[in-house]
């Protein structure tokens, strides 16, 4: 459950980024400085930070669950994630195969609403 929490805030910290870059027109790339797993592996490649960054894929899905961006560059404008339409803005969930599915809406930048995108991120079981 704590795990499922923890990509919870990092969906949120994800989608919040890519909000306000699109907004500001910037790129900002300190999220991933705050992953320890991240660092890691840019610092000393190895075949477990590899298999370790290889369960985990980020998306930035539109409003109707289309995947938009990927950390894979697979299934863009392709692929849907299975989240309910009226559920909640954020949380976590298993699906059929065991994979931790953590998201959390856009909540905008200032006095920008955003486009009604969340961030998902998927980690394989």
């Amino acid at each position: 459950m704590l795990r499922g929490e923890r990509m919870v805030d990092l969906a949120l910290d994800a989608v919040e980024l890519i909000d306000r870059n699109l907004y500001e027109r910037t790129c900002d790339v300190r999220w991933w400085a705050t992953d320890s797993a991240v660092v890691d592996c840019a610092a000393a490649p190895n075949d477990i930070g590899v298999a370790h960054v290889s369960q985990t894929r980020v998306l930035l899905v539109d409003r109707d669950f289309r995947v938009i961006a990927a950390s894979d560059g697979q299934g863009l404008l392709t692929e849907k994630v299975a989240l309910a339409a009226n559920g909640p803005r954020s949380g976590f969930q298993h699906d059929r195969a065991g994979t931790l599915v953590a998201f959390h809406a856009t909540p905008g930048y200032e006095t920008y609403r955003g486009l009604g995108w969340y961030g998902v991120i998927l980690r394989s079981a």
